[in-house]
């Protein structure tokens, strides 16, 4: 089965969320990268957000089991107000699990996000789950409580499912979902220039309710996986597998900003170094630039958009910039060449939301069922 990145956000009450951020502070500072934060709509409780870490790694697992101990232990539960919200990446993930728990970790400790280095789930992918989702709403309903079966916060969204199928494009697909607070929620996928999917990219699922237990989140978004599986390698077939163009790079940064002046400045013969940036667009210190370089390279939806050139390109001796790093610079060049992402089409009339996941996970929700109405 396809392994994603999963975004977990752990809404809990009966526990101020202050005593817990300050009991992982003194007492599991290898924790201290979570993010605890209050909510809205919870007065004596709160939220913990999980970085984007890889579905198969037991880590994922054994960090999600402590983290409800912790909660637990301090007094926290789960009341019907609390949702489990889940976030799916949109990058499969083909390096090793626990390698991308680590590194994913170590980004978001620095309030950044890590992603496995391939291209995106195609739009025909994410459509076809969204419909799923949609047309098989009221077996969904089942298998939560019954707090979160129309509830303000994750509204069903079986009676979009006409604008969904006619969706031919993902601008098309957010319109048709309409909006944050919805079972599926697709506010997170941003379009680029060249309209495809920029930055991190997720689908988040908002409709389990809130839950202490990781076998019931585990086999919640395992259900989740799963269906995206069978969207992406069983109900299409690859039609070819997309050709090699040449993209013309134009300044689309908004006029007048920074972007758009440091976008100017590197797209000349010998780019600009880093100080010359510094100095030309009022930006501190090196590191500053390189968060400017690669949001730049996130929005225009590729690594390649800007060449990264070492200070000898400059005629700067090793060493010269005494550990400021701002001789070195950067270019954007007139043109790159990408790969289209080729073409599918749909090849199976089987759209149950069972398909192919294990017997027994497929028992275990028919027995939630069973207790649940």
């Amino acid at each position: 089965m396809i392994n994603l990145a999963i975004g977990i956000e752990k809404e809990f009450d009966n526990l101020d969320y202050f005593t817990l951020r300050r009991e992982i502070e003194n007492n599991y500072s290898h924790l201290n990268y979570l993010r605890i934060i209050g909510d809205g709509s919870l007065r004596n409780g709160g939220e913990v957000v999980f970085p984007p870490l890889a579905f198969n790694a037991e880590s994922t697992w054994s960090i999600n089991s402590e983290v409800n101990d912790i909660i637990i232990r301090l007094g926290g539960r789960i009341s019907t107000q609390c949702g489990q919200h889940v976030h799916i990446g949109l990058k499969p993930i083909t390096m090793d699990s626990e390698q991308f728990n680590i590194e994913s970790i170590a980004k978001f400790r620095q309030n950044k996000y890590f992603q496995d280095s391939n291209d995106h789930l195609q739009f025909e992918v994410i459509k076809d789950v969204c419909f799923r989702y949609a047309k098989h709403q009221a077996i969904i309903n089942s298998i939560v409580s019954r707090s979160r079966r129309g509830s303000r916060y994750c509204a069903e969204i079986r009676n979009r499912i006409h604008e969904i199928e006619s969706s031919s494009n993902i601008v098309q697909l957010k319109s048709a979902i309409s909006g944050k607070f919805n079972a599926i929620n697709l506010t997170n996928i941003h379009i680029s220039s060249n309209g495809k999917i920029e930055g991190k990219g997720t689908i988040e699922f908002r409709q389990h309710q809130g839950t202490l237990s990781t076998e019931k989140l585990k086999n919640w978004i395992e259900f989740l996986v799963n269906l995206i599986d069978y969207s992406k390698n069983h109900r299409f077939t690859l039609v070819d597998q997309g050709s090699r163009y040449i993209e013309t790079l134009t300044n689309t940064m908004p006029y007048g900003t920074k972007l758009y002046r440091v976008f100017e400045m590197l797209q000349t013969p010998n780019g600009a170094t880093t100080q010359e940036i510094m100095n030309h667009c009022n930006i501190n210190d090196a590191r500053s630039v390189r968060r400017t370089i690669n949001t730049i390279r996130r929005k225009l939806g590729s690594t390649q958009s800007v060449t990264t050139l070492n200070q000898e390109f400059y005629g700067h001796l090793n060493g010269s910039s005494n550990g400021l790093y701002d001789l070195n610079g950067y270019k954007i060049p007139m043109e790159i060449e990408r790969i289209s992402n080729g073409t599918i089409q749909l090849n199976d009339s089987d759209d149950c939301i069972w398909s192919n996941l294990r017997e027994d996970l497929k028992t275990w929700f028919q027995n939630r069922v069973t207790r649940l109405n």
